[in-house]
Protein backbone atom coordinates (compact mmCIF):
# COMPACT_ATOMS: atom_id res chain seq x y z
CA UNK A 1 0.00 0.00 0.00
CA UNK A 2 1.48 3.34 -1.07
CA UNK A 3 1.47 6.14 1.47
CA UNK A 4 0.67 9.76 0.67
CA UNK A 5 4.40 10.55 0.57
CA UNK A 6 4.97 7.59 -1.79
CA UNK A 7 2.39 9.00 -4.18
CA UNK A 8 3.93 12.46 -3.90
CA UNK A 9 7.37 10.99 -4.59
CA UNK A 10 5.99 8.97 -7.48
CA UNK A 11 4.43 12.06 -9.02
CA UNK A 12 7.63 14.10 -8.63
CA UNK A 13 9.83 11.44 -10.24
CA UNK A 14 7.30 10.89 -13.01
CA UNK A 15 7.21 14.62 -13.85
CA UNK A 16 11.01 14.97 -13.94
CA UNK A 17 11.28 11.75 -15.98
CA UNK A 18 8.75 13.05 -18.53
CA UNK A 19 10.60 16.38 -18.76
CA UNK A 20 13.87 14.52 -19.38
CA UNK A 21 12.22 12.24 -21.94
CA UNK A 22 10.76 15.20 -23.86
CA UNK A 23 14.20 16.84 -23.87
CA UNK A 24 15.91 13.69 -25.19
CA UNK A 25 13.26 13.18 -27.88
CA UNK A 26 13.52 16.84 -28.94
CA UNK A 27 17.30 16.59 -29.28
CA UNK A 28 16.94 13.38 -31.27
CA UNK A 29 14.34 15.00 -33.56
CA UNK A 30 16.68 17.91 -34.29
CA UNK A 31 19.50 15.48 -35.07
CA UNK A 32 17.28 13.40 -37.37
CA UNK A 33 16.02 16.46 -39.25
CA UNK A 34 19.61 17.63 -39.72
CA UNK A 35 20.67 14.17 -40.95
CA UNK A 36 17.79 13.99 -43.45
CA UNK A 37 18.09 17.61 -44.63
CA UNK A 38 20.01 16.62 -47.78
CA UNK A 39 17.17 14.33 -48.89
CA UNK A 40 14.46 16.96 -48.49
CA UNK A 41 13.10 17.88 -51.90
CA UNK A 42 14.04 14.56 -53.51
CA UNK A 43 10.99 12.93 -55.07
CA UNK A 44 8.07 13.40 -52.70
CA UNK A 45 10.24 13.63 -49.56
CA UNK A 46 9.05 16.83 -47.91
CA UNK A 47 9.31 18.18 -44.36
CA UNK A 48 5.77 16.96 -43.74
CA UNK A 49 6.73 13.40 -44.75
CA UNK A 50 9.82 13.61 -42.54
CA UNK A 51 7.76 14.69 -39.52
CA UNK A 52 5.21 11.91 -40.13
CA UNK A 53 8.07 9.43 -40.38
CA UNK A 54 9.57 10.64 -37.09
CA UNK A 55 6.16 10.47 -35.42
CA UNK A 56 5.81 6.83 -36.46
CA UNK A 57 9.19 5.90 -34.96
CA UNK A 58 8.32 7.64 -31.67
CA UNK A 59 7.32 4.35 -29.94
CA UNK A 60 10.70 2.87 -30.95
CA UNK A 61 12.49 5.96 -29.58
CA UNK A 62 10.59 5.64 -26.32
CA UNK A 63 12.04 2.16 -25.82
CA UNK A 64 15.52 3.55 -26.49
CA UNK A 65 15.40 6.67 -24.32
CA UNK A 66 13.14 5.67 -21.42
CA UNK A 67 15.82 4.01 -19.21
CA UNK A 68 18.09 7.07 -19.51
CA UNK A 69 15.15 9.37 -18.77
CA UNK A 70 14.30 7.33 -15.65
CA UNK A 71 17.91 7.62 -14.44
CA UNK A 72 18.13 11.39 -14.92
CA UNK A 73 14.53 11.95 -13.78
CA UNK A 74 15.11 10.08 -10.52
CA UNK A 75 18.25 12.07 -9.75
CA UNK A 76 16.46 15.35 -10.52
CA UNK A 77 13.26 14.45 -8.66
CA UNK A 78 14.93 13.22 -5.47
CA UNK A 79 17.47 16.03 -5.67
CA UNK A 80 14.62 18.54 -5.84
CA UNK A 81 12.99 17.05 -2.72
CA UNK A 82 16.35 16.98 -0.93
CA UNK A 83 16.96 20.65 -1.78
CA UNK A 84 13.60 21.51 -0.19
CA UNK A 85 14.56 19.48 2.92
CA UNK A 86 11.60 17.16 2.41
CA UNK A 87 13.86 14.11 2.26
CA UNK A 88 15.58 15.19 5.50
CA UNK A 89 12.23 15.47 7.30
CA UNK A 90 11.17 11.99 6.21
CA UNK A 91 14.59 10.55 7.05
CA UNK A 92 14.35 12.09 10.53
CA UNK A 93 11.19 10.04 11.03
CA UNK A 94 13.33 6.89 10.67
CA UNK A 95 12.42 5.95 7.09
CA UNK A 96 15.36 4.37 5.24
CA UNK A 97 16.59 5.36 1.80
CA UNK A 98 15.54 2.00 0.37
CA UNK A 99 12.05 2.55 1.73
CA UNK A 100 12.01 5.95 0.05
CA UNK A 101 13.06 4.29 -3.19
CA UNK A 102 9.99 2.03 -3.26
CA UNK A 103 7.91 4.45 -5.29
CA UNK A 104 10.75 5.00 -7.78
CA UNK A 105 11.32 1.28 -8.22
CA UNK A 106 7.60 0.70 -8.70
CA UNK A 107 7.46 3.44 -11.33
CA UNK A 108 10.53 2.04 -13.11
CA UNK A 109 9.10 -1.49 -13.16
CA UNK A 110 5.77 -0.26 -14.56
CA UNK A 111 7.57 1.76 -17.24
CA UNK A 112 9.64 -1.32 -18.12
CA UNK A 113 6.51 -3.44 -18.53
CA UNK A 114 4.91 -0.73 -20.68
CA UNK A 115 8.07 -0.71 -22.80
CA UNK A 116 7.67 -4.44 -23.40
CA UNK A 117 4.01 -3.93 -24.39
CA UNK A 118 5.07 -1.08 -26.66
CA UNK A 119 7.79 -3.23 -28.21
CA UNK A 120 5.34 -6.04 -28.86
CA UNK A 121 2.28 -4.15 -30.09
CA UNK A 122 3.31 -0.82 -31.58
CA UNK A 123 6.99 -0.04 -32.15
CA UNK A 124 8.01 -2.67 -34.79
CA UNK A 125 4.91 -2.20 -36.95
CA UNK A 126 5.04 1.60 -36.88
CA UNK A 127 8.81 1.64 -37.48
CA UNK A 128 8.34 -0.64 -40.51
CA UNK A 129 5.64 1.70 -41.81
CA UNK A 130 7.98 4.65 -41.28
CA UNK A 131 10.71 2.97 -43.35
CA UNK A 132 8.19 2.16 -46.08
CA UNK A 133 7.05 5.79 -46.24
CA UNK A 134 10.70 6.89 -46.40
CA UNK A 135 11.50 4.55 -49.32
CA UNK A 136 8.32 5.37 -51.24
CA UNK A 137 8.82 9.12 -50.83
CA UNK A 138 12.36 8.83 -52.22
CA UNK A 139 11.23 6.48 -55.01
CA UNK A 140 13.34 3.59 -53.66
CA UNK A 141 12.49 -0.09 -53.43
CA UNK A 142 11.60 -1.31 -49.96
CA UNK A 143 12.23 -4.98 -50.79
CA UNK A 144 15.04 -6.84 -49.03
CA UNK A 145 17.02 -9.64 -50.65
CA UNK A 146 19.53 -12.19 -49.48
CA UNK A 147 22.38 -12.68 -51.92
CA UNK A 148 23.71 -15.84 -50.24
CA UNK A 149 20.35 -17.48 -49.63
CA UNK A 150 19.63 -19.41 -46.45
CA UNK A 151 21.70 -22.24 -44.99
CA UNK A 152 20.10 -24.76 -42.60
CA UNK A 153 21.14 -27.95 -40.85
CA UNK A 154 18.61 -30.71 -40.21
CA UNK A 155 20.16 -33.70 -38.45
CA UNK A 156 22.85 -34.97 -40.89
CA UNK A 157 21.62 -32.86 -43.84
CA UNK A 158 22.92 -29.44 -44.93
CA UNK A 159 20.27 -27.45 -46.78
CA UNK A 160 20.65 -24.40 -49.01
CA UNK A 161 17.65 -22.32 -50.12
CA UNK A 162 18.50 -20.06 -53.03
CA UNK A 163 15.69 -17.54 -52.68
CA UNK A 164 12.36 -16.78 -51.03
CA UNK A 165 9.64 -15.78 -53.47
CA UNK A 166 7.05 -13.08 -52.64
CA UNK A 167 4.29 -15.73 -52.62
CA UNK A 168 6.06 -17.65 -49.82
CA UNK A 169 7.48 -20.42 -52.03
CA UNK A 170 11.17 -21.38 -52.11
CA UNK A 171 13.48 -21.34 -55.10
CA UNK A 172 16.53 -23.50 -55.95
CA UNK A 173 16.75 -25.92 -53.04
CA UNK A 174 19.73 -28.21 -52.55
CA UNK A 175 20.33 -30.82 -49.82
CA UNK A 176 23.72 -32.34 -48.98
CA UNK A 177 24.18 -35.62 -47.09
CA UNK A 178 27.65 -37.12 -46.63
CA UNK A 179 28.94 -40.45 -45.33
CA UNK A 180 32.36 -42.06 -45.36
CA UNK A 181 32.44 -42.84 -49.10
CA UNK A 182 29.67 -40.92 -50.80
CA UNK A 183 27.82 -37.61 -50.88
CA UNK A 184 24.15 -37.47 -51.74
CA UNK A 185 22.78 -34.31 -53.34
CA UNK A 186 19.06 -33.61 -53.69
CA UNK A 187 17.85 -30.69 -55.79
CA UNK A 188 14.48 -29.07 -56.41
CA UNK A 189 13.65 -26.11 -58.61
CA UNK A 190 10.93 -24.92 -56.28
CA UNK A 191 9.05 -25.85 -53.10
CA UNK A 192 5.60 -24.72 -51.99
CA UNK A 193 4.29 -24.85 -48.44
CA UNK A 194 1.64 -27.47 -47.65
CA UNK A 195 1.48 -27.48 -43.86
CA UNK A 196 3.37 -28.90 -42.13
CA UNK A 197 5.75 -29.86 -45.00
CA UNK A 198 7.03 -28.45 -48.29
CA UNK A 199 6.19 -29.97 -51.70
CA UNK A 200 9.08 -30.22 -54.17
CA UNK A 201 8.74 -29.36 -57.84
CA UNK A 202 10.97 -31.31 -60.23
CA UNK A 203 13.07 -33.00 -57.49
CA UNK A 204 16.31 -34.84 -58.40
CA UNK A 205 18.74 -36.91 -56.29
CA UNK A 206 22.30 -38.01 -57.05
CA UNK A 207 24.71 -40.17 -55.09
CA UNK A 208 28.33 -39.43 -55.93
CA UNK A 209 31.38 -41.43 -54.92
CA UNK A 210 35.02 -41.67 -55.94
CA UNK A 211 34.24 -43.97 -58.87
CA UNK A 212 30.70 -43.28 -60.10
CA UNK A 213 27.53 -41.22 -59.81
CA UNK A 214 24.11 -42.81 -59.65
CA UNK A 215 20.61 -41.39 -59.83
CA UNK A 216 18.26 -42.15 -56.93
CA UNK A 217 14.51 -41.62 -56.37
CA UNK A 218 13.99 -38.09 -55.07
CA UNK A 219 11.64 -37.28 -52.16
CA UNK A 220 8.49 -35.37 -53.01
CA UNK A 221 8.41 -33.58 -49.64
CA UNK A 222 10.75 -31.69 -47.34
CA UNK A 223 9.67 -32.53 -43.78
CA UNK A 224 10.90 -29.62 -41.68
CA UNK A 225 7.96 -27.86 -40.04
CA UNK A 226 9.28 -24.39 -40.91
CA UNK A 227 6.64 -21.93 -42.07
CA UNK A 228 7.21 -19.27 -44.74
CA UNK A 229 7.18 -16.65 -41.95
CA UNK A 230 9.96 -18.55 -40.12
CA UNK A 231 12.16 -18.61 -43.20
CA UNK A 232 11.44 -14.97 -43.96
CA UNK A 233 12.53 -14.02 -40.43
CA UNK A 234 15.65 -16.12 -40.88
CA UNK A 235 16.42 -14.49 -44.24
CA UNK A 236 16.25 -11.02 -42.66
CA UNK A 237 17.52 -12.14 -39.30
CA UNK A 238 17.89 -8.63 -37.91
CA UNK A 239 14.17 -7.94 -38.44
CA UNK A 240 13.05 -10.13 -35.52
CA UNK A 241 12.18 -7.58 -32.86
CA UNK A 242 9.26 -8.72 -30.73
CA UNK A 243 9.54 -11.34 -28.01
CA UNK A 244 7.28 -13.66 -29.98
CA UNK A 245 9.38 -13.34 -33.13
CA UNK A 246 12.64 -13.81 -31.22
CA UNK A 247 11.28 -16.84 -29.34
CA UNK A 248 10.04 -18.46 -32.57
CA UNK A 249 13.26 -17.67 -34.39
CA UNK A 250 15.57 -19.05 -31.67
CA UNK A 251 13.56 -22.28 -31.41
CA UNK A 252 13.63 -22.69 -35.18
CA UNK A 253 17.37 -22.03 -35.39
CA UNK A 254 18.06 -24.44 -32.52
CA UNK A 255 15.98 -27.15 -34.22
CA UNK A 256 18.01 -26.68 -37.40
CA UNK A 257 21.42 -26.72 -35.72
CA UNK A 258 22.10 -23.01 -36.24
CA UNK A 259 23.91 -20.68 -33.84
CA UNK A 260 21.19 -18.70 -32.06
CA UNK A 261 23.13 -17.21 -29.14
CA UNK A 262 22.83 -13.64 -30.41
CA UNK A 263 19.07 -13.95 -30.91
CA UNK A 264 18.65 -15.61 -27.49
CA UNK A 265 20.67 -12.84 -25.84
CA UNK A 266 18.48 -10.22 -27.53
CA UNK A 267 15.39 -12.10 -26.34
CA UNK A 268 16.51 -12.09 -22.69
CA UNK A 269 17.61 -8.45 -22.84
CA UNK A 270 14.16 -7.49 -24.11
CA UNK A 271 12.38 -9.68 -21.55
CA UNK A 272 14.41 -8.18 -18.67
CA UNK A 273 13.57 -4.59 -19.65
CA UNK A 274 11.65 -3.92 -16.37
CA UNK A 275 14.71 -4.98 -14.33
CA UNK A 276 16.99 -2.81 -16.49
CA UNK A 277 14.73 0.21 -15.92
CA UNK A 278 14.61 -0.50 -12.18
CA UNK A 279 18.42 -0.71 -12.21
CA UNK A 280 18.48 2.89 -13.46
CA UNK A 281 16.62 3.97 -10.32
CA UNK A 282 19.04 2.09 -8.05
CA UNK A 283 21.96 3.71 -9.89
CA UNK A 284 20.42 7.13 -9.30
CA UNK A 285 19.68 6.75 -5.59
CA UNK A 286 23.23 7.12 -4.16
CA UNK A 287 23.59 10.38 -6.11
CA UNK A 288 20.21 11.76 -5.08
CA UNK A 289 20.95 11.99 -1.36
CA UNK A 290 23.53 14.03 0.46
CA UNK A 291 24.38 17.69 0.62
CA UNK A 292 21.74 20.08 -0.69
CA UNK A 293 24.17 22.61 -2.12
CA UNK A 294 23.44 23.32 -5.78
CA UNK A 295 27.03 22.79 -6.88
CA UNK A 296 27.09 19.29 -5.46
CA UNK A 297 23.64 18.59 -6.86
CA UNK A 298 24.96 19.40 -10.34
CA UNK A 299 28.04 17.26 -9.77
CA UNK A 300 25.91 14.32 -8.66
CA UNK A 301 23.67 14.72 -11.70
CA UNK A 302 26.63 14.62 -14.10
CA UNK A 303 28.19 11.70 -12.23
CA UNK A 304 24.93 9.75 -12.32
CA UNK A 305 24.61 10.35 -16.07
CA UNK A 306 28.18 9.17 -16.63
CA UNK A 307 27.45 6.08 -14.56
CA UNK A 308 24.40 5.40 -16.73
CA UNK A 309 26.59 5.68 -19.83
CA UNK A 310 29.05 3.28 -18.19
CA UNK A 311 26.18 0.85 -17.63
CA UNK A 312 25.27 0.79 -21.32
CA UNK A 313 28.91 0.47 -22.39
CA UNK A 314 29.46 -2.37 -19.91
CA UNK A 315 26.28 -4.08 -21.10
CA UNK A 316 27.57 -4.01 -24.67
CA UNK A 317 30.98 -5.36 -23.65
CA UNK A 318 29.47 -8.17 -21.56
CA UNK A 319 27.05 -9.06 -24.37
CA UNK A 320 29.98 -9.41 -26.80
CA UNK A 321 31.94 -11.44 -24.26
CA UNK A 322 28.94 -13.71 -23.73
CA UNK A 323 28.76 -14.38 -27.46
CA UNK A 324 32.53 -14.83 -27.80
CA UNK A 325 32.99 -17.09 -24.77
CA UNK A 326 29.72 -19.00 -25.27
CA UNK A 327 28.18 -17.96 -21.95
CA UNK A 328 24.50 -18.75 -21.41
CA UNK A 329 22.46 -15.90 -22.96
CA UNK A 330 20.56 -15.38 -19.70
CA UNK A 331 23.87 -14.76 -17.89
CA UNK A 332 24.92 -12.23 -20.52
CA UNK A 333 21.63 -10.35 -20.02
CA UNK A 334 21.56 -10.38 -16.20
CA UNK A 335 25.25 -9.87 -15.37
CA UNK A 336 25.31 -6.10 -16.18
CA UNK A 337 22.23 -5.59 -13.98
CA UNK A 338 23.87 -7.41 -11.07
CA UNK A 339 27.23 -5.65 -11.48
CA UNK A 340 25.65 -2.21 -11.09
CA UNK A 341 22.69 -2.80 -8.77
CA UNK A 342 24.42 -4.87 -6.09
CA UNK A 343 27.06 -2.15 -5.31
CA UNK A 344 24.29 0.48 -5.35
CA UNK A 345 22.30 -1.55 -2.82
CA UNK A 346 25.39 -1.94 -0.60
CA UNK A 347 26.03 1.83 -0.71
CA UNK A 348 22.40 2.60 0.16
CA UNK A 349 22.27 0.20 3.08
CA UNK A 350 25.52 1.58 4.55
CA UNK A 351 24.67 5.27 4.14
Amino acid sequence: MLTRFDRYLLRTILITTLITLVFLLSVDLIIQISAEADDLGRGHYTLRVLLIQQLLVLPEKLILFTPAAVLVGTIMGLGQLAAQNEIAVVRAAGISRLRLARAGLLLAFIIGVLNIVNGEAFAPQLAAKSRLIHHLALGESAETTTAQGIWLKQRDTIIHIGALNPDGSLQHLRYYQADADHITITEADRATYAAPDWLHENPRRYRTGAENTETLPAPARWENGATPADLKSLATIGSAETLRELHTLTRFMAANGLNHRQESLKYWQRLLTPLTTAAMVLLALPFAFGSNRSGQQGTRLVTGILLGVAYYVTSGVIANLALLLHWPPLLGATLPILLFTVPALIVLTRQ
